[in-house]
């Protein structure tokens, strides 16, 4: 497929937080230094809809239960991962593109090509038209490794929780990852019910109350994540439940790579794509860095693995912590990406080893936690 990277919507968003699907304390401990940008804001392209007046107020006991699950989204998702990955930040807007030819979008019988569905945003912000207002909004959320799919998806839920804040009647941001489905293949309503008593705590009868009344906002993270065997499933199984809920809201991110691979779309309103990095936006960064990465801006000019690699977003947030402040001179010079990844990976971690002293406060040595 034949992307076209030249077209960028004005959306800035930090590379660390692309952390692919739910990581632990060590994962978000190796992350949280990973900056390449901050700032994007979501609300346009998930803008909020109005409450419907019919929605029944929950009684004081729900509107703790709500309460509750909402801080703990916002504790684990947007204070444990997302703003612990805020660091150094520095800016980039990343560009979007729309992909209605991977979703299967409802009362559509015409084919897309994929250039035929590329709509870049001219107008350099992201508006409406990339999420369908209304009931039952969907959104597919598409991207390289490490291009930041998971950071939209947390910014955005960060964007919804302070407007659920203020409403408690409103769907329930939740984030949850798909990875999981595939232990049992349930129905995934079910699963959504097991998901919110294993994460969350909540208890299975309210569970499946806000289930089934559809008061819960569905964030989905990690489809490339589930075994590649069941991935198929996983996918009829959020038509069907799609199908069953129809004014459920839900947004669900995955690998570009993966999802292409698959016989069956999800079937959701609308699909956006996050573009690789530009050798322009790359070199703006190097030059927003200065000294500290002239080493890497100087071995740049002539290395093209190293180019290669540097238009991942998440790749360009560790080449400027493990190559920091080092001289042209003292970089590797080596002849194939194999080789120079490996380097970079190595440099990094033994980087964040002895970042703040964490050798000395370490659990386990660094030879156990390599391994």
């Amino acid at each position: 497929m034949n992307q076209q990277p030249n077209s960028h919507q004005g959306v800035n968003f930090d590379a660390a937080a692309s952390v692919e699907g739910q990581v632990g304390q060590a994962g978000r401990d190796l992350i949280q230094h990973v900056t390449v940008y901050e700032g994007i804001s979501i609300s346009g392209l998930f803008p909020r809809k109005v409450q419907l007046p019919t929605q029944p107020v929950p009684t004081q006991q729900e509107y703790r239960w709500r309460k509750k699950l909402l801080d703990q989204v916002q504790q684990y998702w947007v204070k444990d991962v997302l703003e612990r990955s805020l660091h150094n930040r520095a800016m980039i807007e990343l560009g979007l593109v729309t992909r209605e030819d991977l979703v299967k979008r409802p009362f559509r019988n015409i084919e897309i090509s994929p250039q035929e569905s590329q709509q870049p945003n001219v107008s350099g912000e992201v508006t409406p038209e990339f999420f369908p207002m209304g009931e039952g909004r969907t959104l597919l959320i598409l991207g390289e490794p490490g291009a930041g799919k998971t950071t939209i998806l947390l910014k955005l839920t960060r964007d919804l929780i302070a407007e659920t804040d203020q409403n408690l009647n409103q769907p329930i941001p939740v984030v949850f990852n798909l990875s999981s489905w595939a232990k049992k293949q349930q129905k995934f309503a079910e699963w959504l019910v097991d998901e919110l008593l294993s994460n969350y705590g909540v208890n299975k009868s309210l569970g499946k109350i806000w289930v089934q009344e559809q008061q819960l906002l569905l964030l989905l993270d990690g489809l490339d994540e589930v075994k590649a065997q069941h991935r198929e499933a996983c996918v009829q199984a959020i038509n069907q439940f799609m199908q069953d809920y129809g004014l459920v809201e839900m947004v669900v991110c995955s690998r570009i790579k993966e999802y292409e691979a698959l016989s069956s779309c999800l079937k959701l309103r609308g699909a956006i794509c996050v573009q690789p990095l530009t050798s322009e936006q790359v070199n703006q960064y190097l030059d927003k860095a200065g000294s500290q990465l002239q080493g890497v801006r100087t071995l740049l000019q002539q290395d093209t693995a190293l180019q290669e690699m540097m238009t991942s977003p998440l790749t360009l947030s560790i080449v400027s912590i493990a190559y920091k402040d080092m001289s042209a001179e003292n970089l590797p010079q080596v002849g194939s990406i194999e080789e120079l990844r490996r380097h970079l990976f190595d440099t990094y971690i033994e980087q964040m080893f002895h970042r703040h002293g964490r050798t000395k406060t370490m659990k386990y040595k660094p030879e156990q936690t390599k391994h």
